[in-house]
């Protein structure tokens, strides 16, 4: 988790196929996660989360899915769900959240 001066705050998890149904709610796991990521449900082997809490704007979630093909690698599912995240948000406030996740993860 990532926490900044001005109360922001950075989660990430990761989320196996058989955790599904906790994040989907009320929708099939199916077709929650292809809404969510664009990616196939078959091809997909796990995923990741980040979710931007910023105080007094929007939150907002990314999603990284893995595929069957690929090795699951979380630093890669951290940075490609937190670009995905981040895509609502101002440049400079992307790049102070980069900042800080870059010194955590060094």
């Amino acid at each position: 988790m990532l926490h900044l001066k001005d109360g922001t705050k950075v989660y990430f998890k990761h989320i196996t196929p058989d955790k599904w149904q906790e994040y989907a709610h009320e929708q099939h796991p199916e077709t929650w996660l292809e809404s969510e990521t664009g990616a196939p449900f078959d091809r997909v082997q796990g995923l990741t989360m980040c979710t931007v809490e910023h105080p007094g704007f929007v939150n907002n979630v990314g999603f990284a899915a893995c595929s069957k093909e690929d090795n699951f690698d979380r630093r890669i599912g951290r940075k490609v769900a937190l670009t995905d995240a981040l895509k609502v948000y101002d440049r400079m406030f992307r790049k102070e959240i980069w900042q800080k996740y870059l010194e955590k993860t060094a």
